[in-house]
């Protein structure tokens, strides 16, 4: 239990952010045997080591706040993901705002697998009611381990913390596991809201 208290004294002196094991009302990180862990906004070394060390043996893909410093790699990793559900990065218009995650988002998030970033998620606000799930994207290969429901959770809970009623989306037809998930968690069919002509689906939730 010694490590439990580490980082409880850790959180109350705000060095990181955290919830404890077993809280489910939080973003989580993910293992492949299903195990709930902590997400940690801020990995610091010594907490890092302190996880491993709890769950050592555990697969595990922390999802952390977007920081400058991993630009080119959230746009190396958009250009090799994309084309995988027939899409393509366009810097210069439709994804512009990558060059400008800070500012283009209120929050963005990034999914590691060790130094690989395998997944994106960013939420953006629309108006004062309603915010946009933008950018949720994991590589094929880590599909189907619950890793997209982790990232859109994440997405979810800051969403409701920041008082939106609504997300909104657009997606492609051809995207069967994506609209299975979104299904899955409460979106439903909605009439089009925005000018993107290469989405045909577009999905809206109510947020508790």
């Amino acid at each position: 239990m010694i490590e439990h208290m580490v980082i409880e004294r850790l959180i109350r002196e705000e060095k990181i952010e955290a919830v404890v094991l077993g809280c489910t009302e939080l973003p989580l990180m993910y293992a492949d045997d299903k195990l709930p862990i902590p997400v940690f906004d801020t990995l610091q070394y010594h907490i890092a080591g302190i996880i491993e060390y709890m769950f050592k043996g555990v697969k595990m893909y922390p999802i952390q706040r977007f920081d400058e410093k991993y630009t080119k790699q959230v746009i190396s990793f958009l250009e090799r993901c994309l084309p995988e559900s027939g899409r393509k990065l366009d810097l210069e218009e439709k994804h512009k705002s990558c060059l400008d995650i800070r500012h283009c988002f209120d929050a963005f998030w990034i999914m590691l697998d060790g130094e690989e970033i395998i997944g994106t998620a960013a939420l953006k606000r629309m108006d004062e009611r309603c915010c946009e799930l933008k950018f949720l994207y994991l590589y094929k290969r880590f599909q189907g381990k619950g890793l997209g429901r982790k990232l859109l959770e994440t997405v979810l809970w800051e969403a409701a913390q920041r008082g939106y009623r609504e997300m909104y989306l657009d997606t492609l037809s051809t995207s069967v596991r994506a609209l299975a998930l979104y299904e899955k968690v409460g979106f439903v069919r909605t009439e089009r809201y925005n000018e993107n002509y290469d989405a045909d689906i577009f999905m809206v939730l109510e947020i508790d």
